[in-house]
């Protein structure tokens, strides 16, 4: 991730977007938008209002329709759906012990600075630079932190970082909760095995993560996939793999995590659009086709 990273900023102004302005939230994040700072929130809906016709060729309605439709149809679902599943599960996993929560990529993530758990550690994990950045909006924005937070600055692509997390109190004798959302798009398929292999001897049994991934399915390839993808090479991120259900289940099998939950775009929408769709009709939300939700938790004998 790039020290300015787009798409980290994206991600936050879509849930700073949708909990500002719409109604039966899919996710709520009450620090997004402090976090991001006005005037750069003011900028990035500018900055899509103005590129209306990229994403809707044709559209003739007002410049806050069109936002709101750029950001409902192709921006928020994912990151809302993916931050609702993955925080839903890990509220299950402190009830059943859970004292350590490892956020991978965390970019502009704020858990640590809306939900108050004190038995709850959090790790962010993130390069140096967008660390550092973040750091610096959070005193800029004046939050005040929660749940204990600890910065891990590291390459996530290199054999260290599971090091640097150990030096920040990070205990493999601890039931831990790993969240790797959005972030396996952008490793190759060998990228992302030596980083399951670097997680599995860290995560005791019980311990569980959740990660969200491109699915390979027949007709997967909308215009809202697809269009994420074009945007994310923009950024600078191409999107490096996908994989079947059958395909994920192996490679997490071979690091010692067994699928507990896995759900596809359809059960996604039912589950946490559902209200939101009631209350907003004229703007409908639903997951993203193309991508599988899962949560797997560590068997009981390592391999």
């Amino acid at each position: 991730m790039s020290q300015d990273s787009m798409t980290a900023k994206t991600c936050a102004f879509s849930r700073a977007y949708h909990t500002r302005f719409e109604g039966g939230l899919v996710f709520r994040d009450e620090a997004a938008e402090a976090l991001l700072g006005q005037e750069a929130f003011e900028a990035q809906a500018a900055a899509l209002a103005g590129g209306v016709g990229f994403f809707l060729p044709g559209f003739q309605g007002s410049q806050e329709e069109g936002l709101r439709r750029i950001v409902d149809g192709f921006l928020a679902p994912s990151v809302l759906g993916r931050s609702a599943f993955a925080e839903a599960a890990l509220s299950r996993e402190v009830d059943l012990g859970c004292r350590q929560y490892v956020i991978f990529g965390a970019g502009y993530d704020t858990f640590a600075w809306r939900k108050a758990v004190p038995s709850l550690t959090v790790f962010e994990l993130d390069e140096p630079d967008t660390a550092a950045v973040k750091q610096q909006k959070l005193e800029e924005a004046g939050l005040a932190m929660l749940t204990p937070c600890r910065a891990v600055p590291c390459d996530l692509a290199a054999s260290s970082w599971p090091e640097k997390l150990m030096e920040e109190g990070f205990s493999a004798e601890r039931k831990s909760f790993a969240g790797l959302l959005g972030l396996v798009y952008y490793l190759t398929p060998e990228a992302f095995d030596a980083l399951l292999g670097r997680i599995a001897p860290l995560w005791c049994p019980g311990s569980a993560l959740v990660l969200d991934y491109p699915r390979i399915e027949k007709d997967s390839d909308t215009g809202a996939s697809a269009l994420n993808r074009r945007l994310a090479a923009g950024a600078g991120e191409a999107m490096k793999a996908a994989y079947t259900e059958r395909e994920m289940a192996a490679l997490l099998e071979k690091h010692g995590f067994l699928i507990y939950e896995a759900l596809d775009d359809k059960a996604m929408t039912e589950r946490f659009f559902k209200d939101y769709n009631a209350a907003s009709p004229a703007f409908p939300m639903r997951a993203p086709a193309g991508v599988g939700y899962l949560l797997a938790v560590r068997r009981e004998s390592r391999p």
